[in-house]
């Protein structure tokens, strides 16, 4: 038998079998609604890992989580705390799994240490809490959504490419939310929900997926830029018309802090500009709702909302205060408006100190990393920075942008050891305060090279590398080569 008659007997088989399994499965389902979806997905899955192989439709489905991660209220029946972005990411990482066990695992240093003292005291004050179940509980989704989701991602190593999808799939996810909320119409006290459970949470997912635009753009041919350029304006509309007022401040913050990273007086011209366009045309689209800056200064529900914040924050720091040391447990860890305090309340002192230490180890690569993989920090920045203003810790929305700032610091550290990296090209010098200039990665792999593996990032590095072997940030790989003045 020939080997390509053998290749075909064996893809027919598969086929046939994925065939069978699945008319299998819908003539068992066929007498109740539920089994019958149940069977409809089941058999969709098998179509696409017989289709792609395990690890492309591992990739395939983690995507497909990362666009479901804005719409958090997609979640199981019954199970109102396991997410669409849950489900798909289990099947995914399942899928991917032979190919994680055959690489190396790097986790920063960082992230190791701190994640294990979150674990460790969390568990103590579990276990000191007046109901021990319960917080054991909580303690597990803390676990979940915030040392386990990151977790995956630094064992996963994606390429530079599937960073890309997968920043872009964010920015998708909260495009349609926001749009099918729209269309929708549900407007909670008159803002915006979006499919989520909260115009808050609408509105931290604009924030982060606004952050991810800036990263895009460095991404992507010039001429393409207007696309995320586009997206970060309707992230920032996101913004607007949830009515949230933290994201609104935390965006003018990120926005001042841009070109003091970027270190470029260009970027802060082209900011103010387009930050004065934004809120002209803003304020000018009226769809029904209060606006962020109608509540920010006093509109709304804004009164009523900063009593029950003032009432929050002088309980649990009453709590905090009763018991500075364990605490009270994770039962009532997401309801304080003030995500440091919360955590304060619930593992002591020690624990939000490991807290934001683990924050840090992230958010601090937008400073230590190389540009532009820096700016894939800016969603755990804007988080570290909302923290004080909001109650939620440990749902998908934060976790799986704030995972990409991970990747990025296990790069760096392997850059750092002489190993080559996964994103960084690996003739990149990573100094403590990062260096000036970086190559750009090729515009085109954000397209073609996701689900193709690692890519050749040092040749791509090459490529951008003028004659004197000097490299120039601002020289894409299919520009003229040209040496510097």
């Amino acid at each position: 038998m020939t080997p390509l008659l053998r290749r075909g007997l064996g893809e027919v088989s598969l086929w046939g079998l994925a065939v069978l399994l699945c008319a299998a499965l819908l003539v068992v389902a066929r007498d109740e609604v539920v089994y019958i979806a149940l069977g409809v997905i089941t058999a969709l899955v098998i179509a696409v890992i017989v289709a792609l192989g395990p690890e492309k439709a591992g990739t395939s489905f983690v995507v497909l989580g990362t666009f479901a991660a804005p719409m958090s209220a997609l979640v199981v029946p019954g199970a109102t705390f396991v997410t669409a972005t849950d489900l798909l990411y289990a099947i995914g990482f399942v899928l991917l799994l032979p190919t994680i066990l055959g690489r190396h695992v790097g986790v920063p240093a960082g992230f190791s240490f701190f994640a294990m003292a979150c674990l460790f005291i969390g568990v103590i004050a579990s276990l000191a809490a007046p109901d021990v179940m319960g917080s054991l509980n909580f303690q597990l989704r803390f676990v979940a959504g915030v040392l386990i989701v990151p977790l995956v991602f630094l064992a996963w190593r994606p390429s530079l490419p599937v960073v890309q999808v997968l920043a872009g799939a964010y920015v998708v996810g909260t495009a349609v939310s926001f749009l099918g909320g729209i269309a929708r119409g549900d407007r909670p006290g008159g803002r915006f929900i979006g499919f989520t459970e909260h115009p808050n949470v609408l509105g931290l997912t604009g924030l982060f997926a606004t952050g991810l635009c800036v990263f895009l753009i460095s991404q992507t041919r010039r001429s393409l830029a207007w696309v995320w350029l586009g997206a970060g304006a309707m992230g920032l509309g996101v913004v607007w018309f949830s009515g949230s007022r933290a994201a609104l401040v935390v965006a003018a913050v990120i926005a001042l802090l841009f070109p003091v990273v970027e270190r470029s007086a260009k970027a802060a011209g082209w900011l103010l500009g387009s930050i004065t366009v934004a809120l002209v045309a803003a304020s000018q689209i009226r769809l029904g709702g209060d606006s962020a800056l109608d509540r920010l200064t006093g509109g709304g529900s804004a009164s009523y909302s900063d009593a029950e914040r003032e009432q929050l924050f002088h309980r649990y720091w009453q709590g905090f205060l009763d018991q500075p040391l364990l605490g009270h447990g994770f039962e009532e860890s997401v309801l304080g408006h003030n995500v440091y305090l919360q955590m304060a309340y619930s593992m002591g002192v020690f624990g939000a100190m490991a807290f934001i230490g683990l924050i840090a180890v992230g958010a601090l690569q937008l400073l230590v990393a190389p540009k532009p993989w820096n700016r894939l920090a800016y969603p755990l920045l804007s988080y570290a920075l909302i923290a004080p203003l909001t109650s939620v810790v440990w749902d998908r929305y934060i976790w799986v942008p704030a995972a990409l700032a991970f990747v990025v610091a296990a790069d760096v550290a392997r850059v750092r050891a002489g190993l080559p990296g996964d994103l960084i090209p690996p003739d990149t010098v990573v100094e403590p305060d990062g260096p000036r200039v970086a190559a750009r990665p090729h515009p085109v792999a954000f397209v073609r090279g996701a689900w193709t593996g690692p890519t050749r990032i040092g040749a791509l590095a090459a490529a951008a590398a003028p004659a004197g072997g000097k490299r120039r940030a601002d020289v894409p790989v299919d520009a003229p080569s040209r040496t510097d003045d």
